[in-house]
């Protein structure tokens, strides 16, 4: 599945902007009746506006699409998730059904 592609990737580029030593990412994947990932990574401040986070990046027309897709992937495939900042940790939780939903 893409989505675990996707937030690797933005963890992956948090943890590189991070300017402290301690980079971590912790990812939990788990697949039963639901497909449910957890990813935890260490992040500078982060911003989230109404389910959003604005890029900061140059040109910012050409970035800030990772978020955007995932959340068409969670919505076409009935998921849910959140998303929270906090004390220098950043986590993305996504559930999302394996069995048809009606």
């Amino acid at each position: 599945m893409k989505i675990w592609c996707l937030l690797v990737d933005n963890a992956i580029e948090a943890c590189q902007q991070y300017e402290k030593e301690d980079k971590t990412i912790h990812v939990m994947a788990i697949s039963q009746k639901d497909f449910f990932i957890s990813i935890r990574n260490t992040s500078a401040p982060v911003v989230i506006l109404n389910g959003s986070i604005p890029t900061t990046k140059p040109e910012p027309q050409l970035h800030g699409f990772g978020l955007a897709n995932i959340q068409l992937i969670l919505e076409k495939y009935h998921g849910e998730h959140t998303m929270f900042y906090e004390n220098g940790w950043f986590q993305f939780t996504a559930d999302i059904p394996l069995t048809p939903v009606s």
